[in-house]
């Protein structure tokens, strides 16, 4: 059927269909949440295995010397960085996966695998001199240097251990980005034991041990990376489950060529994807960074101690709502490849649905931790748990307990707002959708909310709730402005195709003409206007002229 200068409607019969363009499957909001459920409650779970291992390691260190309760913060807000920087890069299967297996490529799957390990496997040279090189840094910057040796201690091993740290991190990632939920849900807790087993004895010289203090945790850990890793390469090689994917192979010449595949197809990925998913991660620490580095150096002893209970708090919300994320990413990826594959109505609303059930999810959780810590008897056990408050005077404990629940109160609004904000971006992230929300984060989180706080209490003596209620401003401005795209993208009522708009599908013509599709048993849904040559629906979608998945989810 030649086209000419007019717009046409393009039919196609009933063995057309069948063929070319399977009918899409409608997602229910029971199987929607299902798929949720399923996939983020040992992702969740782990993430927050993690980050009750990480309070542990606070509460160790506090049991061993001064100078190494002064120097976990300083760690944690590194190892947060770092891995965030390192996971960020090697997170990029997390959308590709999902593609892959929606196209059922599954061999190809085990070309990433390979290609993830390679990229792990350049980044550990970084990992490992920058590990090295905190201590200098440390010590040119003036710090302490009881808490310096603390600090650099912990990181020694990790630095010998970062070609396996890195490779163990991108197994992780494809794990996640298999929907392998319940494998990296065990393999957190084998991560936690045996990094607990091994470091805590050393930390604190149990069982007539040395006592190395940090440098206890941190061998701990190196060691449990070791030992982690080798057991994700024999489940691999020995699950049936695996075998589909050919994660392992021994032909050198077909090795070589799935590198240059690799290389063609998916390294610009890690540019495009990767590079902005490890700027988020850096964003979502940097600004926290910042403003307690500020309340360290210009707030008093009970100020400190209040504020320190509050980003423990939030710096295990984040982990939390960091995996819900990654589930949203997960969820959507091979959705939003079913609308490129097949332009149909039924995966518009798909990808809607379960963005809707995505956001609901990250909202509840976020309503859960603020119902607990309303409740005085909660709120008043972390405070204990945090500060030793048997060594403080009686004003000093009503100080930091009052701090502490206005604090609380305030930071309740900042896990609201972020529930919206990361629900958000992981939707649109799972569509490839990356840069405008990395950088809605990057204004209003790291530089405008960091900037009010600290103009705020430097010129008019506004304290410490206002710079933590100026970070939930800045992130409910992040949240609000993903939230405003994609309203206005869902008031358009359409969906956006190749660069120069040579075609385009209205959402209200597909519905009600996929209702007469289902009567008259004929597409009459896709219509364009060009002087291209024939070409059928799935020969556009191959040679690029496809549909850009749908933004909003709302």
């Amino acid at each position: 059927m030649a086209r000419k200068n007019t717009e046409l409607q393009l039919v196609i019969d009933e063995t057309d269909i069948e063929e070319s363009l399977p009918i899409a499957e409608l997602l229910s909001f029971r199987l929607a949440m299902k798929n949720q459920l399923k996939t983020g409650i040992p992702i969740v779970a782990t993430f927050g295995l993690l980050s009750g291992f990480y309070t542990i390691n606070d509460l160790i260190a506090k049991a061993t010397s001064i100078s190494a309760t002064q120097g976990y913060p300083i760690i944690f807000t590194i190892t947060a960085n770092s891995f965030g920087i390192i996971k960020g890069f090697l997170s990029t299967p997390h959308v590709i996966s999902g593609e892959l297996l929606q196209q059922k490529e599954l061999t190809t799957i085990g070309i990433l695998r390979r290609g993830n390990l390679l990229v792990a496997t350049a980044l550990a040279p970084i990992a490992m001199g920058s590990f090295f090189a905190i201590g200098p840094t440390l010590n040119a910057l003036g710090i302490d240097p009881s808490i310096v040796d603390e600090i650099a201690g912990y990181y020694l091993p990790l630095a010998i251990a970062s070609p396996l740290l890195c490779a163990l991190l991108a197994e992780q990632q494809i794990v996640i980005s298999l929907g392998q939920s319940r494998l990296f849900l065990a393999s957190g807790i084998s991560f936690i034991a045996a990094s607990a087993a091994i470091g805590y004895p050393l930390a604190l010289g149990w069982l007539g041990l040395p006592n190395l203090g940090m440098e206890g945790i941190g061998i701990g850990i190196a060691s449990s990376v070791t030992i982690n890793f080798l057991l994700f390469q024999l489940y691999f090689a020995f699950r049936e489950s695996f075998k589909p994917y050919a994660f392992f192979k021994t032909n050198i010449k077909e090795l070589f060529s799935d590198l240059k595949y690799f290389v063609t197809h998916f390294l610009k990925e890690y540019g495009k994807i990767g590079s902005l998913f490890a700027t988020q991660a850096v964003v979502e620490w940097l600004s926290l960074g910042l403003i307690y580095l500020y309340i360290a150096l210009h707030f008093d002893k009970t100020t400190n101690l209040a504020a320190d209970v509050m980003f423990q708090l939030i710096m295990g919300y984040n982990i939390i709502s960091t995996s819900i994320m990654f589930t949203n990413r997960i969820l959507i990826a091979p959705l939003s490849q079913a609308l490129l594959d097949n332009p149909h109505i039924i995966h518009l609303k798909n990808i809607k649905l379960q963005g809707r059930v995505n956001l609901l999810t990250g909202i509840g959780a976020a309503l859960v931790v603020d119902g607990l810590m309303v409740i005085p008897p909660v709120l008043n056990a972390l405070t204990h748990l945090f500060v030793d408050m048997n060594a403080l005077s009686d004003s000093e404990q009503d100080a930091v307990q009052s701090m502490t629940q206005t604090l609380a109160y305030i930071n309740m609004l900042r896990f609201l707002f972020d529930s919206v904000r990361t629900g958000i971006m992981g939707n649109m992230a799972g569509q490839r959708q990356l840069l405008r929300p990395t950088l809605y984060n990057l204004f209003f989180i790291t530089i405008l909310a960091s900037a009010l706080g600290i103009i705020g209490d430097e010129f008019f003596d506004l304290g410490a709730e206002w710079l933590f209620l100026s970070q939930a401003i800045g992130i409910g401005c992040a949240g609000g402005a993903m939230a405003i795209e994609s309203l206005w993208q869902n008031r358009e009522s359409s969906i956006e195709t190749n660069a120069n708009d040579s075609y385009c599908i209205e959402v209200e013509d597909i519905e009600s003409r996929n209702s007469d599709y289902q009567q008259n048993n004929r597409y009459s849904w896709f219509c364009c206007n060009t002087e291209e040559s024939d070409t059928t629906i799935q020969e556009q979608a191959s040679s690029g002229n496809v549909l850009t998945p749908l933004k909003n989810f709302f």
